[in-house]
């Protein structure tokens, strides 16, 4: 089954947010109950505007997040590769980070972070 945008969403997707090509930070959170569609929603917003960014990544966080997981995964979604892995563990997470720092340098990028929680309310 397709996915209906209505009005406002549509509105939204091609709104500055998407469509701004000046350098200005620009955060947007989408929060709400549970089982509204919220991660439907920043899919499809990731979707539709993704490929105007140089970097982009989809992110899943939970709430007590292995940050060397997740800057692998930013850093392997920005590189659309596997990053290297570092010969030096201990090293890993800095070396990482200055690899997604230098990604990001001088570009246009999209993240988007997705806690993730149960919703048992949503499970039939």
């Amino acid at each position: 089954s397709g996915l209906v945008i209505d009005g406002w969403m549509s509105k939204f997707i091609n709104s500055q947010l998407a469509n701004d090509e000046n350098q200005q930070l620009k955060v947007v959170s989408i929060h709400g109950s549970g089982c509204l569609g919220k991660t439907m929603l920043a899919k499809v917003l990731y979707n539709k505007i993704g490929r105007k960014f140089h970097c982009r990544a989809f992110v899943r966080v939970s709430k007590k997040p292995d940050m060397k997981r997740l800057f692998r995964d930013m850093l392997s979604q920005f590189q659309r590769k596997q990053p290297q892995a570092s010969q030096d563990a201990s090293d890993e997470l800095h070396i990482t980070a200055e690899n997604i720092r230098n990604c990001l340098h001088g570009n246009r990028y999209l993240l988007i972070f997705h806690m993730q929680i149960v919703c048992t309310s949503c499970i039939a």
